[in-house]
């Protein structure tokens, strides 16, 4: 029961690629700024339609610092949330699904610093609705480096 940490080949593709990725939480948490510093607000100003083209994510990865060999991996997943090819994506769904990354401890602190990620305004108070955003996003993620996902 559980993941077995033990067994390299029973690892989940999520974790060994935030082993090898060099980003830490905090340059997580500072990209996460640039990127909303970046963020178009859809039709109305519904900001439940924010997005952030390609070319502000990479200068958002340039202004936080982010390692250079981190880069073409979080440009890949960026492909892979570009659900219409506009080269466009949700930002905090996006930076929600890869948080994980700049964690290898266990899925408590992964989870944790999700939550983390997308309370920007950090009132430590998330709804059903937000949790329920939050896994789905990390189970995008998931889903896209070829991991078991949940289903409902």
């Amino acid at each position: 029961m559980g993941n077995n940490h033990a067994n390299p080949t029973s690892r989940m593709a999520i974790s060994a690629m935030a082993e090898h990725m060099k980003i830490t939480k905090a340059e997580m948490l500072e990209l996460r700024d640039a990127c909303l510093a970046y963020t178009v607000t859809g039709e109305g100003g519904d900001p439940t339609l924010s997005t952030i083209c390609r070319r502000d994510f990479h200068k958002a990865m340039s202004k936080a610092d982010v390692p250079k060999t981190d880069r073409e991996i979080l440009d890949g997943l960026f492909t892979m949330w570009d659900k219409v090819g506009e080269d466009r994506a949700d930002t905090m769904m996006f930076m929600t699904g890869i948080s994980p990354l700049a964690s290898v401890l266990d899925i408590k602190t992964k989870l944790r610093f999700a939550f983390e990620i997308y309370d920007i305004d950090r009132s430590e108070a998330l709804t059903p609705g937000d949790m329920e955003a939050i896994f789905a996003a990390i189970n995008a993620t998931a889903s896209y480096l070829g991991d078991a996902v949940m289903t409902s």
